[in-house]
């Protein structure tokens, strides 16, 4: 249930003058400078300054814990409060600070020399600060107070489950299909290709440790094989029905008022026969004419002038269609109670605890008859906490912590968060635990002063946002403008000597396009954008100016956001077409699975066979050689030449016996490689590629028996590559000058010069990532979607720091035509929108908003 709070109490957040006892919220809109907050109310703890807002002790770094939901954001804050302890120790040794905030620090201090030395202790140990993940955290209280966990006292932590679990998944997948009739194996084959295929879709599930609430909720009392005739019955009544009726179907349309451009006599016609050839075949499979849901009596009623028009044959199919032809929730529900089940044996049997059993195990110990004793235990060893991004907790999550800290005046609990930017709830997250926890504390504060954004680009946001009384739909979330800190006032794009808009709408002239078709038209301007952005850079025309600083643009300024992997391979191949470089982010796949690993194997086999001839040709035929075919070719005939290659071989293959492979390489890549590949297409990111396979190669080649059984390794991962290993994971350095192209999941907490979001309009609705496929929507989780997006759509805009470009129309998504589907998006809310929102009306909503400019896509561009 959510709770509604009273906004008024919501104060301007001061964090000099922060109390530091009991329980704060402060909520930091994206860009106001949140870790420089939980950095400057860390040094406050460090320091102990004695006034009434101050805790009663100076803490140590060991006794602060600081809880963030990533391993790059714990890094991050500790570097960053490292960076502010070391700082703040030379002010104070000076006696004044640059750093107006570390200047009213200095102000409070009564003894510099008693600050400094806790400073350089605390600097000292900062690698012992207690600044820890939620897992790190369960990690470290279960080494404090292990006699709390006698379960798991004995056992070993498991880092990542993924292993285990594809181990388990194949087991269940092999036995269950094993066990299966032919009939039931050709259903389920169509729904997935092998096990890997179907850990794919359940992954997720286990990330988010869902499986309780998702065997509770869907579980049903089908079996695979009674469903299984049930269907095929349905098939059965469906096609018997269109036996019935089909002669008569062509005369009834005609007879009915219906839209003739759809339902033309040659479309009817092809319609009937293909469906009426399926209803006299078979039954082997669900497979289902498509046209069919042309004969719905829903589709028929969109498409008719007539609202009466009713006949049993249309009836019969929208029943037909309404529920799923399918096998997949008893299959997935049958897999998450065996695989779960498989996987807590395994790891009972090995010995293993995974982080979320950490989880688990804390929140189950502190529900114990003596959970008092281990919560303040817990509270005297970490007498203060700080939550970052609490707007990503979880119900679980939350518990624990409430358990801890909540109304404990003698402590410290300081929430950070931003309902504004939760965007995981596929992780788990829920906005509701971060209301009801909102409820709960009093004192709550927020942060008004954009500190990223230029001035123009945090107006542009604030335009886009104020347009809805409630931009975010539920009244919980409010949108308060923030300001620009002045600094910002000289952050400009310049393009072509003129400041380029800091927001701009581009438009598809067409109305009511299809979202297929605007979605090809939106990411070809904005690979041409992006080309006329580079093009001008070289020609020294496009810059971004900061305190009067001009700096070309480069490619690595600009980040393309996006929702999924398709729309990123849509924005790729794009780019393509006017040969820009970019790199998807948010899944680097494995440096395995890349034109480089399988080029250098082709090199390190005919090093370790310098005498065969051919394999030397088809090594020196690679492009990391750039070697011409002529050339190749007359190596064949020339034994001269050939020798000459057989003699280098040889000498890389004794170099690669003595010294190892690693230092081989680097020789092979400095006077053979780097300057054909470096110029080469990606040319920085081969590069990198090739460095990163010799490091794994060398250190698999040190505990391999010789060159012949890692030549088998290297094969048998250039097969078998795994895209879940981190240190498979291909690396993007910061000097790869190329489009970054990330989801705006993965974004957050970054930032970008310049940002364009082609595909903003796509909405969860027509993105469904349900692993069931029946669960209905109602007008609740409609809502609950579109306000979703509507978080995500803030998120992906206040990446930007000078330019933020989005693609926008009044666009058609599924068979209707006589409206648009804009308003259900996210923007076509913010702007008004509703379904009969045409392109003139979208033009004069947009024109209305002075701080955001609006271009007309170039539909000429798909004849490029």
């Amino acid at each position: 249930m959510i709770i509604s709070v009273n906004k008024t109490n919501i104060k301007i957040l001061n964090p000099i003058a922060l109390p530091l006892q009991g329980s704060r919220l402060i909520e930091a809109s994206a860009g106001t400078g949140k870790t420089f907050t939980i950095s400057l109310l860390y040094l406050r703890l460090l320091l102990g300054l004695q006034n009434q807002n101050a805790y009663y002790r100076p803490l140590s770094v060991e006794e602060i814990l600081v809880v963030t939901f990533t391993e790059a954001a714990t890094n991050e804050l500790r570097q960053r409060i490292r960076g502010d302890i070391h700082q703040l120790r030379l002010s104070c040794i000076r006696g004044k600070s640059d750093n107006n905030m570390h200047q009213l620090l200095l102000d409070q201090i009564d003894d510099p020399q008693k600050a400094i030395e806790r400073l350089l202790i605390a600097e000292f140990n900062i690698y012992n600060a207690s600044i820890y993940t939620i897992h790190g955290f369960c990690m470290r209280v279960l080494k404090a107070f292990n006699y709390e966990f006698n379960i798991i006292f004995r056992n070993v932590l498991l880092t990542d489950e993924y292993r285990l679990l594809k181990k388990i998944t194949l087991n269940f997948w092999q036995s269950r299909c094993c066990s299966m009739s032919l009939e039931l194996g050709r259903i389920i084959s169509a729904e997935w290709n092998s096990a890997d295929d179907f850990l794919s879709t359940i992954y997720h599930v286990f990330q988010k440790n869902y499986i309780q609430d998702i065997t509770n909720a869907c579980c049903c009392t089908e079996n695979l094989e009674s469903k299984h005739i049930d269907n095929l019955a349905r098939i059965h009544d469906i096609k018997k029905i269109w036996k019935i009726y089909h002669r008569d179907i062509l005369l009834y349309i005609n007879s009915i008022n219906i839209n003739k451009r759809i339902y033309s006599e040659k479309n009817l016609k092809h319609w009937i026969d293909k469906i009426t050839i399926w209803s006299n075949s078979i039954t082997l499979d669900y497979q289902v004419p498509k046209e069919i849901i042309r004969f719905r009596q829903s589709i028929i009623q969109e498409n008719t002038m007539n609202s009466d028009v009713k006949h049993k044959l249309f009836e019969a199919i929208d029943n037909f269609l309404f529920k799923p032809l399918s096998l997949r929730n008893i299959f997935i529900t049958e897999a998450l109670i065996d695989i779960s089940n498989g996987l807590k044996k395994e790891k009972l049997l090995q010995g293993l605890v995974s982080f979320d059993d950490l989880l688990y195990y804390l929140d189950a110990a502190l529900e114990q008859p003596n959970a008092n004793i281990l919560a303040n235990n817990i509270r005297n060893y970490f007498p203060v906490l700080l939550i970052d991004e609490f707007q990503d907790i979880n119900p679980q999550q939350y518990r624990i912590f409430s358990k801890i800290y909540s109304k404990q005046t003698k402590n410290a609990l300081i929430i950070i968060g931003d309902p504004k930017q939760s965007i995981y709830s596929f992780r788990g997250a829920d906005i509701s635990t971060y209301f009801n926890m909102r409820h709960d504390i009093k004192d709550i504060y927020t942060l008004d002063i954009n500190w990223r954004s230029s001035t123009e680009m945090t107006k542009s946001v604030n335009c886009l946002f104020t347009q809805q009384k409630l931009p975010f739909i539920s009244s919980e979330i409010t949108f308060n403008p923030v300001k620009s800190s002045i600094k910002n006032q000289s952050l400009k794009f310049i393009l072509n000597e003129h400041k380029y808009p800091s927001m701009c709408l581009w438009l598809h002239p067409v109305n009511n396009i299809h979202l297929n078709d605007f979605e090809k038209d939106i990411a070809k301007q904005c690979a041409f954008d992006i080309h006329q952005w580079i093009a001008a850079s070289n020609q020294k025309k496009a810059y971004l100016m900061k305190n009067n600083d001009l700096q070309a643009l480069r490619p690595s300024d600009i980040a393309i956001l996006v929702r999924n992997r398709r729309e990123a391979n849509l924005i790729h191949s794009a780019l393509k077409l006017f040969n820009i470089s970019s790199c998807y982010l948010s899944d680097l796949g494995s440096v395995y699975n890349t034109i480089e690993a399988r080029e250098l194997f082709y090199l390190l086999k005919a090093i370790q066979y310098p005498k065969e001839k051919q394999l030397i040709r088809t090594a020196l035929a690679t492009s990391i050689f750039s070697i011409g075919l002529d050339y190749i070719e007359s190596l064949s005939n020339d034994d001269k030449k050939i020798k000459i290659w057989i003699d280098k071989f040889s000498h890389w293959k004794l170099l690669w016996q003595k010294n190892g492979l690693l230092p081989m390489l680097h020789i092979i890549i400095s006077q053979y490689i780097t300057e054909n590949i470096v110029a080469s297409h990606d040319g920085n990111l081969r590069f990198t590629n090739l460095m990163h396979l010799g490091e794994l190669l060398q250190t698999q080649y040190v505990i391999s028996t010789g060159p012949n059984q890692l030549l088998n390794f290297f094969l048998k991962q250039i097969a078998n590559s795994d895209n879940q290993s981190i240190d498979q994971q291909i690396r993007l350095t910061e000097d790869t000058n190329i489009i970054r192209i990330i989801t705006i999941h993965k974004s957050k907490g970054l930032q970008y010069p310049i940002v364009w979001l082609p595909f903003a309009l796509n909405f969860a609705v027509n993105n469904k990532n349900h692993y069931f496929d029946d669960i209905p929507i109602n007008q609740e989780n409609k809502e609950y979607i579109i306000n979703e997006d509507l978080r995500l759509l803030y998120v992906a805009v206040t990446r930007s720091i000078y330019h933020c470009s989005i693609g926008i129309s009044t666009f058609v998504k599924g068979l209707k035509n006589n409206s648009n589907d804009l308003y259900k998006s996210a923007l076509g809310y913010l702007l008004e929108c509703n379904h009969n929102t045409n392109l003139q009306t979208l033009m004069d909503y947009i024109h209305k908003l002075h701080c955001i400019d609006i271009k007309l896509i170039d539909v000429k561009l798909k004849n490029r």
